[in-house]
């Protein structure tokens, strides 16, 4: 099924299953501005159950979508439109398409910011990963966080002197001793490596 009611630029970042529907993340382009867009299909992928938008100043992403107890847990980043850096955004939405929100996540003073992948973890908590560029000896490095609601239980990053970036996290259980794993990229002068941190 092909999607684009708006008639405006739009991209679709994940999927997820609920049930016998599809919940898709990703952005729309209003006013010339990038927005995230969340969207409910049916099975078939031939009916469009809903879809919302949600508007902030500047330039938005919805990179990550995961199941949560009442709807959708999201992931992206959103413009900060005082100084134009990245800040990461969680929201979260109602199975129905209703009550779309933001949760008040608040890293710590960080300078640019993603979320590329939010997963619920088996103790009731969310992970995410995805970059920051405020620490370490420059560039972007991997940035880790594990939180309920509004509440940290507790964050890290991995990173070197250039651009490092973490793009999806799995948790591992029997036979790998718990814990996640990372899967991302490390940067050195002249090109990239995959980079897998357990």
């Amino acid at each position: 099924g092909i999607w684009n009611e708006y008639n405006d630029d739009t991209k679709s970042y994940d999927i997820i299953q609920d049930g016998d529907d599809f919940v898709v993340v990703g952005s729309i382009v209003l006013n010339n501005e990038k927005d995230i867009l969340i969207s409910k299909y049916n099975n078939s992928l031939n009916t469009l159950l809903w879809d919302t938008v949600w508007t902030n100043p500047g330039n938005d992403e919805a990179y990550s979508i995961e199941i949560d107890n009442n709807g959708y847990i999201i992931a992206g980043y959103k413009t900060n439109i005082i100084n134009g850096d990245k800040d990461i955004v969680i929201l979260n939405i109602q199975s129905n398409g209703e009550n779309l929100e933001e949760i008040n996540f608040i890293s710590n003073g960080m300078q640019d910011e993603v979320a590329n992948k939010v997963i619920s973890t088996s103790d009731d908590y969310f992970i995410l990963v995805g970059y920051t560029s405020s620490f370490g000896s420059g560039g972007k490095d991997i940035y880790v966080v594990k939180f309920r609601d509004s509440l940290i239980e507790w964050e890290y990053t991995y990173g070197c002197e250039l651009d490092d970036i973490g793009n999806d996290i799995k948790e591992t259980f029997e036979g790998s001793n718990g814990g996640f794993i990372i899967g991302g990229k490390i940067s050195n002068d002249s090109n990239s490596d995959a980079w897998l941190i357990k």
